[in-house]
């Protein structure tokens, strides 16, 4: 097996590192790095060995840096999402307690209703009662009027 054909790689890696720059590819223009380091290290070429790591290493601060800003931003609306949800439950726990509030006021008003419905239709039966006791006394007295009366009359 051959030595590796250094100048070929260099043309490629040169290559890749160029279309990495030319649309953005960070990720391509780190391994174009990486490659060319390793191909002049191996040439014994070490300024531009150094030249390369150090673009390397770059592009790998870069890469970091965007994946950190990354994670950061999903951080970020993870956060604003939970805060929302919480939001949200706080709100339905609101609707919640006003309505088990409502519901309680209203059967304390329905309870309220009962009593007074009650207390009327006992109040109109106690009515009904002490007229038919005072009928009744009406009743008793006439009979002991008309008896009187008649006594009366028979005396005479």
């Amino acid at each position: 097996m051959g030595l590796p054909d250094y100048e070929k790689a260099i043309t490629n890696y040169v290559a890749a590192d160029s279309l990495g720059e030319k649309y953005g590819w960070t990720e391509i223009s780190k391994s174009a790095s990486w490659g060319l380091y390793h191909c002049y290290n191996f040439k014994g070429e070490n300024d531009l060995a150094i030249n390369y790591l150090k673009e390397y290493y770059k592009f790998d601060e870069i890469l970091r840096n965007k994946k950190n800003y990354q994670e950061l931003t999903r951080l970020e609306l993870q956060f604003k999402n939970d805060q929302l949800v919480r939001q949200k439950m706080w709100e339905q726990q609101k609707q919640k307690f006003i309505l088990y509030f409502a519901l309680t006021l209203l059967l304390f008003f329905a309870a309220f209703l009962f009593q007074l419905f009650r207390k009327q239709k006992f109040k109109v039966a106690k009515e009904k009662l002490e007229r038919k006791v005072l009928q009744n006394e009406l009743e008793g007295k006439e009979r002991e009027l008309t008896s009187f009366v008649l006594n009366m009359i028979r005396k005479i």
